[in-house]
């Protein structure tokens, strides 16, 4: 893969990236009909007062008709006379927002207009106008231009809707644009940007476009990072791979919460997955007809010229015990390296290799003395606990310490280090920089006191060595000839953290260093190759350190430094290893608060990626081979050891949704003392990593392979524990697998959703509707070219053979101890498919909710438009594509309806293009309430496609107390007719029909029974797993005959 230049360049800007958001002013425009006035949220409209006056006459007060709030603004709408507008001329306005006054004329007439430009979003100029003279009924949409530095660039009609002039136009909020940027635009330049409609020019003034980006993986099949204009709006923005001219995949930023909590932004990440190209692409941020290229991908054999290069290298350091008599050699051989293998800047595929492991020692070499070298800045509690460790395995003559102060602000660093100084510890100095230098010239400031011959161990403040680590390191580097660093184990060292691999870990279960470093010294192996070390606790070799030298400078004030060094040395023949039997605590990030750190992480790696393209792909493949796998699973089972008798392993897919709550509901159930919880899911569910997790209590996550978890699991049964299965997916998971993890133990299995006997999980067919359960082989056509959801090595069955893959389900629900499932109506459908004797129905064990709330029918008199909200993750099971084709039939018939979204959708941008419709973006559930109540709505509607097993969205919206409108099928069907609270309509994939039952909801709203919460869930875990009733094959014409939807109603489409 090569970047250009000029995507390293954009991605440069430091803390320029963190501008703050202006807040909220006021202000207020004409339009057709009457005053907009835009105040923040905080401001009642009783605040607002609004006067005009027409040529000759005197200011004139009107009345605030509407005031209501969308977002942070509140908007109040005063109504002007009816003959303001009749005849051309000029009207005074002026505005009162408490004590200060603001004053406007506009010109009115034919032929003049005014508006609102909002801004920049996805490079678009988005806003909307309205004209300032009467108008004909049913007038045609309004054509707006664009004008950049006073030429017209696009056109286009203003005819997305705008729900803040819904109440107010005569358009019926119909009046928003949305005008594509062209290229010319964004190149970086300030330009003039303006709109015009009639012989009105609304101006939005300069704008430069100022693009900041990262790429954080790049593999010839995924490219992902982030991506924001600080000129633009907050908003998702197209990122597009572009061949030769035509678009091959297209993506929208979506919401990263760590670079939410850098810069601010909610837009910024973005992924493109499963990608196949042979040749060069393009990735360009903005429309299809412009944007801006950030950079060029292209897969090539880099890494493999480049191993047999450091190969070459090596032979030569190892062929002489001397190595400086061969340093010329191996220095012209990274010449090679750096001038003719990377300087195409191509990141391409990576050889997919486990990294050895080095035979046991027979003889270790003379070990040379170790300095340790430790920067300090701020932290003190960590700093403390660091030389607490530290200063004990100091010898004079053979392990010593330099403690360097590089300008802590916190002057009870500087106190500390003083009285530190003053006790005289031996080996140990004390040194300050004379101001701030950095980390990189700090830690150079320590090699260039290191004695003649001296090896060096970097160690970060914020860590806490265990005995004797100092000793142990310095062996296994001399151990054997040309290792050139060695680090030890960590709870949080990426590639080397413990017990998880793709997460922080804390200290397992609380334990100190010196027990989990005991735990690894009995059950660690030899060192491992590295493609590099990690920084936070690192031995170097004296003699690498001569070689390679000291950090460079270029890095600023620090990070990828020391990686930046370790590529330099391979290059040079060394090796880096990790001491698999040793650990460190470490705390992480000490020097940096997080939003300065990933700034400064971004633009170094973006550099580094430059200047080693292969690193990436060498680092993806050291985790996929993981060759510290088995001493993370041995170590882990010393620590497991008598910790509990009984353990309950939830197997689940990781994907999120109401699974994930489920079982987060369940291991919160209380439990008898030694009965443990853990649960099993990948790594990655939707990628290409094979390996899994077992998080136990504690959050002690244990990464390993599918492979192993069977022999890891015996060994907690050979050490006496219980071990009882809860199988709530089989999604990933090969047969194999499931096979050897479920034989011989008991489990029971809760179904979610229908992946049992519908590979496509929701029982949805072609019109993304509810199939009518077909019989098989009519489900066999159905999924002919393959289907969404990963069933590991049974997905080609799954489209050759449907009944062997059904077969295969049937014999795993045949040997559960229990089948359970949250609604009677999943259960009977279960029971109706399999011929099972009984499925037990059994609620989601939900905590009950503070506080109590009645949901009763409402009635919004006097409204004119109906809010309709929408709650969730609404992807195409959830009705994203009804939803939007109502969407676009409202728009149609200019219905006075809007949708807003308190979630994502599919397709935000897509779904909100007409502008009747909002997405307010994720939001956690003790969120929903307040968003909910920022909405307004009249009611929520959940507009599932497929007979849902449960729904957690139903119960959040009753807790925030809000009614619900749902179809007449599945569980919140069920428990609707249960607990009231709701209206059910009949199920329809014509948005025309569904439209016609909203508009008439309020008065259905007026009569609708009361909401009757349900009684209290079981307490305990073993309480519920006895709970629930069972439902048998006599049950299911009573159960489904009440299913509004059936098969003789509508014909099928695959």
């Amino acid at each position: 893969m090569r970047l250009v230049k000029h995507l390293r360049g954009l991605a440069a800007g430091g803390r320029r990236w963190l501008t703050s958001r202006a807040a909220a002013r006021p202000w207020f425009t004409i339009y057709a009909s009457g005053i907009v006035v835009v105040v923040p949220a905080r401001r009642k409209a009783a605040d607002i007062q609004v006067s005009v006056r027409t040529p000759g006459g005197p200011f004139q007060g009107l009345p605030i008709a509407r005031a209501f709030t969308l977002g942070s603004s509140r908007y109040a709408l005063a109504q002007l006379p009816h003959d303001c507008l009749a005849r051309p001329g000029t009207l005074s306005v002026a505005v009162r927002i408490g004590a200060s006054v603001w004053r406007k004329r506009f010109e009115v007439g034919p032929g003049r207009f005014s508006g609102r430009i909002d801004g920049v979003r996805g490079y678009a100029l988005e806003g909307w106008v309205s004209p300032l003279f009467p108008e004909a009924e049913n007038a045609p949409a309004l054509t707006v231009s664009l004008l950049v530095d006073g030429v017209a660039a696009t056109t286009s009609p203003a005819e997305q809707f705008r729900r803040e002039l819904m109440f107010a136009s005569a358009r019926g909020g119909w009046n928003g644009f949305r005008l594509p940027l062209p290229s010319a635009a964004l190149d970086g330049n300030p330009h003039r940007l303006a709109v015009r409609v009639g012989d009105t020019a609304i101006e939005h003034g300069s704008w430069a476009a100022k693009p900041k980006f990262h790429i954080d993986a790049l593999s010839p099949n995924r490219i992902a990072g982030w991506f924001f204009d600080a000129a633009a709006e907050d908003a998702p923005t197209p990122l597009r791979l572009v061949a030769g001219g035509k678009t091959l995949a297209e993506v929208r930023t979506h919401h990263r919460p760590d670079l939410k909590a850098a810069f601010g932004r909610d837009a910024t990440g973005f992924a493109f997955l499963d990608i196949d190209v042979g040749g060069e692409v393009d990735l360009v941020a903005g429309p299809p007809d412009g944007g801006i290229r950030l950079g060029r991908y292209e897969a090539t054999t880099l890494a493999v010229r480049i191993a047999a290069r450091r190969a070459e290298a090596r032979a030569k350091l190892l062929a002489h015990v001397e190595p400086d008599r061969t340093l010329g050699e191996r220095r012209a051989i990274r010449g090679r390296i750096v001038e003719v293998e990377r300087s195409n800047r191509a990141a391409g595929l990576s050889e997919r290799r486990a990294s050895p492991v080095l035979a046991e020692p027979t003889n270790v070499t003379r070990i040379p003395p170790v300095c340790a070298i430790v920067p300090a800045y701020n932290g003190l509690s960590d700093l403390k606990l660091c030389l607490a460790s530290l200063i004990p395995q100091l010898q004079p003559g053979r392990i010593r310490a330099i403690v360097i102060n590089d300008g802590s602000p916190d002057a009870t660093v500087g106190a500390y280090l003083t009285e530190l100084a003053a006790a005289c510890h031996p080996g140990l100095t004390i040194l300050d920089n004379p101001r701030n230098l950095g980390f990189i010239a700090t830690v150079n400031r320590g090699f260039s006191l290191l004695e003649q011959g001296e090896d060096a161990l970097l160690v970060n403040a914020d860590t806490i060595l265990p005995p004797r680590l100092v000793e142990r390191l310095a062996r296994h580097c001399h151990a054997r000839p040309g290792i050139a660093s060695v680090t030890p184990m960590s709870n949080n060292a990426t590639i080397l953290s413990f017990p998880s691999v793709v997460g922080v870990n804390r200290p397992a279960f609380g334990l100190g260093v010196t027990e989990i470093d005991h735990a690894f010294a009995e059950a660690g192996g030899a060192p491992v190759e590295l493609p590099t070390a990690v920084g936070f606790c690192m031995h170097l070799n004296r003699v690498a350190l001569d070689e390679v030298g000291t950090f460079s400078t270029e890095w600023g004030r620090g990070y990828c430094e020391e990686v930046d060094w370790c590529l330099t040395a391979r290059d040079l023949g060394w090796i880096h290893v990790v001491a698999t039997d040793a650990f460190v605590v470490h705390e992480g990030s000490v020097s940096f608060g997080s939003a300065e750190r990933l700034e400064i992480l971004a633009t170094n790696h973006a550099r580094l990626e430059a200047l080693y393209p292969e690193y990436v792909p060498e680092v993806e493949a050291f985790m996929e081979a993981d060759p510290v796998e088995p001493v993370r699973i041995a170590v882990a089972q010393k620590l497991l050891a008598g910790r509990f008798g009984r353990l309950t392993l939830q197997i689940s897919h990781g994907r999120g949704g109401g699974t994930d709550r489920y079982v987060r509901d369940m291991r919160d159930l209380s439990r008898e003392p030694g009965h443990a919880f853990a649960v099993l899911t990948p790594v990655n569910d939707e990628g290409e990593d094979p390996r899994l997790e077992i998080r136990f209590d504690d959050d002690f996550a244990l990464t390993l392979g599918a492979g192993r978890v069977d022999g890891f699991l015996k060994s907690l049964e050979a050490d006496g524990v219980a071990i009882e299965l809860h199988v709530n997916s089989r999604l990933k998971f090969d047969a194999g697998f499931l096979r050897s993890l479920l034989q011989d133990r008991p489990y029971d299995v809760m179904f979610h959703d229908f992946q049992w006997f519908c590979p496509r999980v929701h029982l949805i067919d072609g019109r993304h509707f509810y199939c009518d359960e077909p019989p098989p082989q009519i489900c066999q056509i159905c999924v002919t070219g393959g289907v969404p959801y990963g069933f590991g090595d049974q997905s080609a069955l799954i489209e050759a053979d449907l009944p062997a893959w059904l077969a295969f389900n049937a014999e795993i629900l045949g040997g559960a101890r229990r089948l359970t499932a949250p609604s009677r109506d999943t259960a009977a459908r279960y029971v109706r498919r399999f011929g099972l004797e009984a499925v037990v129905a059994l609620p989601h064990p939900e905590p009950e909710p503070t506080g109590t709330v009645r949901i009763v029918g409402r009635r919004a008199e006097g409204a004119r438009a109906l809010t309709v909200a929408v709650v969730g993750a609404i992807g195409w099971h959830k009705g994203y594509n009804l939803l939007l084709r109502t969407v676009e039939q409202a728009a149609r018939e200019r219905a006075p309806i809007h949708f807003s979204v308190v979630g994502i959708t599919a397709d935000d941008a897509r779904f909100v293009r007409l502008g009747n419709a909002s997405v307010s973006g994720r939001y956690h559930p003790s969120e929903l309430k307040a968003r909910l109540a920022a909405v307004g709505p009249d009611a929520v509607l959940l507009p599932s496609v497929w007979p849902e097993t449960y729904s957690y969205v139903l119960s959040e919206v009753w807790a925030a107390g809000y009614p619900v409108v749902t179809f007449d099928f599945g569980a919140p069907a069920e428990r609707i007719r249960a607990q009231g609270g709701g209206i059910l309509i009949p199920p329809t994939s014509d948005p025309h029909e569904l439209l016609g039952h909203l508009l008439t909801l309020r008065d259905r709203l007026a009569s609708m029974p009361p909401h009757v919460a349900p009684g209290p869930a079981p307490a305990t875990l073993d309480e519920y797993n006895r709970a629930g009733e069972p439902v048998t094959a006599d049950d299911v014409p009573a159960t489904l005959g009440t299913d509004a939807v059936r098969a003789s109603d509508r014909p099928r489409s695959h």
